[in-house]
């Protein structure tokens, strides 16, 4: 039996792109958790949005994320807290990374997919699991736990 040169009758095929949707840590706090499942699936929106429709998504993920930030402020204030300042900053990041991707698609270079995917995304993961989750298990260790007022 002999063994064909590499690429010599064979059929080069380029792997297929999975569709994975953007999966975010739960906190195990029913308010943060919905916000961040909401922010999720724009992102997946995002991820498969034509280049004509992804400017009115960036602009729905920007609000999704000052709301859920905001939410979050609330909800310490309420408990009688606020938010630590590494904490807001990085509310004050992602939210320039998503005016950044804004700026992206209105400028139409094509990058802005990529900041979210590439960059909003990881660093949001990385908040959750260190910032969200410490909010979370103080909210949920309080004897009377706050409640957000429409």
């Amino acid at each position: 039996m002999t063994k064909r040169p590499r690429g010599q009758g064979r059929k080069s095929r380029k792997p297929a792109k999975r569709k994975t949707p953007v999966k975010l840590l739960a906190v195990g706090h029913d308010v943060i958790d919905a916000g961040h499942e909401t922010i999720g699936e724009c992102c997946d929106r995002i991820a498969e949005s034509d280049s004509g429709a992804i400017e009115a998504q960036l602009q729905r993920l920007r609000s999704l994320l000052a709301h859920h930030f905001q939410n979050e402020e609330l909800l310490l204030k309420a408990a009688g807290s606020s938010l630590c300042g590494c904490h807001a900053l990085d509310h004050r990041i992602m939210l320039a990374l998503c005016d950044r991707a804004i700026r992206s698609a209105t400028d139409g270079d094509g990058k802005s997919r990529k900041v979210i995917i590439k960059e909003l995304v990881p660093a949001l993961r990385k908040h959750i699991a260190y910032r969200d989750q410490l909010i979370a298990l103080y909210l949920n260790t309080l004897d009377t736990p706050p409640v957000l007022h429409s």
